[in-house]
């Protein structure tokens, strides 16, 4: 079914749970154990309706090249992403993936990897589009992680390609925060990377 997407356990080669993209994605994450947990998206456009939070260190890694298949026809009008993983902003606008933003007293997340994913705020239906249109909030967020790793990763046409926060009066002692982007690519964002009490 359209937008639509199954959960299949690795180990028992069974389908855990079916349902909207974005639930299913979510199911695989928070059943994930808390460490050295890896959940593999295979090649499609998922229409996202609501955040993806991660929580815990898990990888969340596309089992295609991310966006080494996107394409540009010239410099004003980027036209579409083809063969790999795309989550989509099927909303008015939400951070797409939301890394941390936990509520308890010590809220620290500690390894989190995103690897091969392209995010966007248009369906590839709705290319090509004037450079100008973008959707709001971000295509990931983070805050108070330690340890986040964005590698092969590209952002499309939201308010923030990478925004990072940290919450102001955090418990010490405070270890570092460190987030590693490598190999990513931004663009039609209104903000590429925004970092704020970094």
């Amino acid at each position: 079914k359209e937008d639509e997407t199954y959960v299949l356990n690795t180990k028992t080669n069974a389908i855990d749970f079916e349902g909207q993209d974005a639930d299913a994605i979510q199911y695989a994450i928070n059943k994930a154990p808390e460490r050295g947990h890896t959940v593999l998206l295979m090649p499609a456009e998922y229409h996202i309706n609501r955040p993806i939070e991660i929580k815990k260190p898990v990888r969340l890694i596309g089992s295609h090249g991310g966006y080494v298949d996107l394409f540009f026809t010239n410099d004003d009008i980027y036209y579409g992403l083809k063969g790999g993983v795309v989550l989509v902003d099927n909303t008015e606008g939400i951070d797409v993936l939301k890394i941390g933003h936990k509520e308890e007293t010590y809220p620290l997340t500690f390894g989190v990897w995103i690897e091969n994913i392209a995010i966007s705020g248009l369906k590839n239906e709705e290319l090509p589009a004037p450079n100008d249109v973008y959707k709001q909030g971000a295509g990931i967020s983070i805050r108070d992680v330690n340890f986040a790793y964005i590698r092969n990763v590209a952002v499309y046409r939201k308010e923030y390609g990478i925004r990072g926060t940290t919450t102001p009066g955090l418990p010490q002692p405070i270890p570092s925060l460190i987030t590693t982007i490598e190999n990513v690519l931004l663009a039609y964002n209104l903000y590429g990377v925004w970092l704020d009490g970094f």
